[in-house]
């Protein structure tokens, strides 16, 4: 009866302990934990670094067959390697591993396999991984490379090790897309049967074909490679443009090769290639070294060939252009700074390769390139420059190299080191001292660089010394005598010779029928002067003697209640004497005479400046010159209280207003110069600024409207007479600020309006007036007015409309030159229009956005020769 017992607890009990070996659940109870953890327990022949799991629900091993299973947002690490999925199990005699989703509560699957290399993720349906030969199988994987993302049906993946001993994967796959859109059905791609993707570094496919939302295109590859690589690797550059001209051709844009140079700098080589003969050729050079410096150099040349519109010739334009831009770190040196841009061009190369408003519209380019050098505990400091003014209107270039200047800073020579008592007047006395010398070129931008651009070359060195103290006079003001000295030195000066030869115009006088014709003589005059450059060594030497007093005098008015809290008027009065003495003396040699005898036998002679076309010019000629010259400066300065935050806000009213003018003591006429006011504001809290410029005259004028030695008040009773007035009105907002100013519209409130739209657009409106007594009837002449309007106006998420130029010139009541566009997201893709309709091009284009896919678009555009004027 006892053993008939313990059979029955036996058997009742044998599930449990059966299960005892089966299941092994976390020792704590599920409040307290409900995550599993450890070792898989592989055998001494297994991986040889351990393979550690974590699993959310629970683990079962199956001991019988050597399979663990997790469950519930299982995962196993192994060296670098980490596998997360709803549903793991591991195979402990063959080493391997299986990943797959696990179906929740609602039968659907859940928890998909991801797995993790080092930075590279792969997601899939089913993974599985050999611990032992470090290979894998993935069924429809996932992963991202760079800004590339590859689907594949079926993938196999082998680790290696590399010379580093980490481990490292290559990836062959088969029906693979190669998309850079993220959405989950890719709306374009490049699909191929077989694929080779080296992580990181490289993906190699075969033959290929374009997808298009699911839909192949005509478009094949017979194979492809996609550099993957986060650092720089050299490689091919697509083109982003291939274009169709009715002048040029068809032809192939921004086509090249990308070339890393080293970590800090980087290079490529572009051109474009049409087939009737016209080409471009560029390269960008690009370097950035942290706390030193970046910059970058860009060289384009181009050759457009097109056939005349009158006959069958060949019009070839050649031009080219120089962009340098280097900046200095501040952190760089502390002495010494290098940097700046130089942008130089010939032939009009913007406005034969660009069409924007900003290439075309501005005819002005210049350039200034710096060295300075700074020598600390002494008053020194050297700079040399480089710098160049183009107009590609008038093709005029002037360059100016080398341009080096030492300077002295001002210094007290005899102010005493250790002062005792009270400062003598003679330590008040400073001293300064700048050298420079300049050389310059100027002629056409076709002529840069070639022989007659070099013979054009104009040098000179200056000396410069300056010397003044300033002493208080009375309490309130300043006496400041000063002397200044100069010196020029050239190689070469001028010298005229008079040429006795006619100059006669011969015009063709045709009767009314035209039937006969004479010819008609007209003297134009009877001898001319000519120029020789005269080599050797010549210079001149200047002095100048000043003598000004000065004060400032202070009006204010204080309020402590309402809005108006007060007023500060500051008035600057300044007048001075001023000397130089007589430079045309024969005795310095400075200006040289010429006798001449005309072809009508008249005498005369010619006085000139041997120095007139030197860099820095001549010494002044006239006479000695002695001026007595005054000036007073105004501003004004209000206070208002803000009842916003209650705070007391300064505004200027007048920026600055002076009355300007001189007595010139030797000449035996009309001694006082005109009076010349002119005053700066700024209007509607700073959103104007008006600019003015007033002209007076003490003196009356004749009939003939000339200047004569009478006041204007003896014949008018007038103290001055009025020459002419300049108003100028420059206003400069966008939406924005307008909308901040407007009372009515709330500031604070949430979400967006339709005015939102509106607030990156800017509105620049200008307008130029004079006053002359000789305008129709005494009006104000309008010289130049103008609005203009730039910005972008996102019509709604993924439709904008850009304005890069619109304007409206009023006196010429045209339009300068529109630039405007439309884009329009399309998740992946972008559309572009821009149109310029004055220049008569535009282009379209819809392509991908930018990426390592970007050379797939669709572009059509009109060249500047292909010009039209509407749609």
């Amino acid at each position: 009866m006892r053993f008939f017992f313990l059979v029955i607890l036996f058997a009742a009990f044998l599930p449990v302990l059966i299960n005892a070996q089966i299941q092994e659940r976390d020792t704590l109870s599920p409040a307290e934990s409900s995550v599993v953890s450890g070792i898989v327990p592989f055998s001494p022949q297994g991986p040889g670094d351990p393979v550690a799991y974590m699993a959310r629900d629970s683990k079962v091993y199956d001991n019988r067959a050597g399979i663990f299973h997790l469950y519930g947002g299982a995962q196993i690490k192994y060296q670098d390697l980490i596998l997360d999925a709803d549903y793991i199990y591991i195979d402990l005699n063959r080493n391997l591993a299986f990943a797959q989703p696990y179906p929740n509560e609602d039968g659907e699957l859940d928890g998909f396999p991801v797995f993790q290399e080092g930075n590279q993720t792969y997601y899939a349906n089913e993974i599985s991984y050999n611990f032992v030969t470090s290979k894998g199988r993935v069924e429809g994987a996932f992963t991202r490379q760079g800004d590339l993302n590859i689907h594949g049906k079926r993938t196999k993946f082998i680790g290696q090790k590399d010379s580093e001993n980490e481990s490292d994967f290559i990836i062959y796959q088969q029906d693979a897309l190669f998309t850079t859109c993220d959405h989950a059905h890719p709306h374009f791609g490049i699909r191929s049967s077989k694929q080779k993707v080296i992580p990181g570094e490289l993906a190699v496919i075969g033959p290929s074909n374009l997808e298009i939302a699911g839909v192949p295109t005509p478009l094949w590859l017979p194979f492809g490679f996609f550099p993957l690589i986060e650092s720089k690797k050299a490689g091919l550059i697509f083109p982003n443009d291939f274009e169709f001209s009715p002048r040029w051709g068809y032809g192939l844009s921004n086509v090249g090769y990308y070339i890393p140079i080293s970590d800090y700098m980087d290079a490529e080589i572009l051109g474009s290639i049409y087939m009737r003969g016209s080409w471009s050729l560029g390269g960008n050079l690009r370097y950035n070294k942290r706390y030193k410096y970046n910059g970058s150099l860009n060289l384009g040349y181009s050759v457009f060939k097109e056939e005349a519109q009158e006959s069958t010739d060949i019009l070839v334009n050649r031009s080219f252009r120089i962009n340098l831009s280097h900046r200095q770190d501040a952190r760089a040196h502390p002495t010494r700074t290098f940097g700046g841009s130089i942008n130089i061009e010939t032939n009009q190369f913007r406005n034969l390769n660009f069409n924007d408003y900003n290439n075309v519209f501005n005819n002005q380019l210049s350039s200034n390139f710096s060295f300075s050098q700074a020598f600390p505990g002494r008053p020194f400091r050297l700079s040399a420059t480089f710098s160049h003014s183009q107009n590609t209107q008038t093709r005029q270039m002037n360059v100016s190299f080398p341009n080096v200047n030492f300077q002295m800073n001002q210094i007290f020579p005899f102010k005493r080191q250790q002062r005792t008592g009270s400062e003598q007047w003679y330590e008040k006395i400073s001293f300064r001292y700048s050298a420079n010398y300049q050389n310059r070129f100027q002629s056409a931008d076709s002529l840069f660089l070639s022989p007659e651009f070099f013979e054009s070359s104009r040098m000179g060195l200056r000396h410069t010394a300056s010397s003044n103290a300033v002493f208080r006079v009375a309490r309130y003001f300043n006496l400041t005598p000063s002397v200044d000295y100069n010196e020029v030195w050239y190689i070469k000066s001028l010298e005229q010779r008079f040429d006795e030869e006619l100059d006669i115009r011969v015009d063709t006088i045709f009767s009314p029928d035209s039937s006969e014709f004479f010819l008609q003589r007209d003297t134009l005059s009877f001898g001319n002067f000519t120029e020789i450059d005269r080599r050797g060594f010549e210079s001149y030497r200047t002095i100048r003697g000043a003598l000004n007093l000065n004060t400032q005098i202070f009006g204010t008015i204080h309020s402590n209640r309402g809005f108006f809290r007060g007023i500060r008027h500051v008035v600057k009065p300044n007048i001075g004497l001023s000397y130089s003495p007589d430079y045309s003396r024969e005795s310095l040699g400075y200006f040289e005479q010429l006798p001449f005898i005309d072809n009508r036998g008249k005498r005369d002679t010619l006085q000139y400046s041997i120095f007139r076309d030197g860099i820095f010019g001549g010494p002044p000629t006239g006479g000695p010159q002695m001026l007595m010259n005054y000036s007073i400066g105004n501003t004004v300065q209000a206070k208002f209280f803000s009842r916003r935050d209650s705070s007391i806000n300064d505004v200027n009213l007048i920026s600055n207003f002076n009355i300007s003018g001189n007595y010139d003591f030797n000449r035996d006429s009309l001694n006082w110069s005109m009076v010349r006011m002119s005053g700066t504001t700024r209007a509607f809290r700073g959103l104007s600024t008006i600019t003015l410029g007033v002209m007076y005259d003490f003196y009356a004028l004749n009939d003939e409207g000339q200047r004569v030695d009478k006041f204007y008040w003896s014949e008018q009773g007038k103290p001055l007479r009025f020459v002419m007035a300049n108003l100028r009105i420059n206003t400069s907002l966008t939406v924005d600020r307008i909308l901040q100013m407007l009372p009515f519209i709330d500031q604070s409130r949430e979400g967006s309006s339709v005015f939102d739209m509106f607030k990156n657009l800017s509105i620049n409106h200008t307008i130029d007036f004079d006053l002359r007594p000789d305008n129709p009837d005494g009006n104000l002449n309008v010289r130049s007015h103008f609005i203009s309007l730039r910005g972008r106006v996102p019509l709604s998420e993924n439709w904008g409309l850009t304005f890069t130029n619109i304007d409206y010139n009023f006196t010429q009541q045209r339009m300068t030159y529109p630039d405007f566009g439309i884009s329009r997201d399309l998740h992946c893709w972008q559309m572009n229009l821009s149109w310029q309709p004055r220049r008569g091009t535009y282009q379209f284009t819809i392509s991908v956005k930018p990426g390592t896919l970007d050379f797939i678009n669709v572009p059509y555009r009109k060249s500047r020769v292909d010009g039209f004027t509407g749609f």
